[in-house]
């Protein structure tokens, strides 16, 4: 994504977050980089599993965390 629209924390984004399926995310701030590693789960089926995560990612920041936090 970021070949497509540029650096996005350049411009003017507070984070990214990059989900590598089940190596977990990377999630970028100004300055730093933070890997969280994806939970340890019976994959019946993925339909649905980057949506979850993004809203419960989304949830936790909307209630006040730190974004190294709502990735876990």
């Amino acid at each position: 994504m970021r070949d497509l629209v540029g650096d996005p924390l350049a411009l003017g984004a507070e984070g990214v977050i990059e989900t590598i399926g089940a190596r977990g995310a990377w999630i970028s701030t100004a300055g730093k980089r933070f890997r969280v590693r994806a939970a340890k789960a019976k994959v019946v089926d993925t339909v649905g599993a980057g949506d979850a995560y993004r809203a419960g990612f989304l949830c936790a920041l909307l209630r006040g965390y730190h974004f190294p936090e709502c990735g876990r």
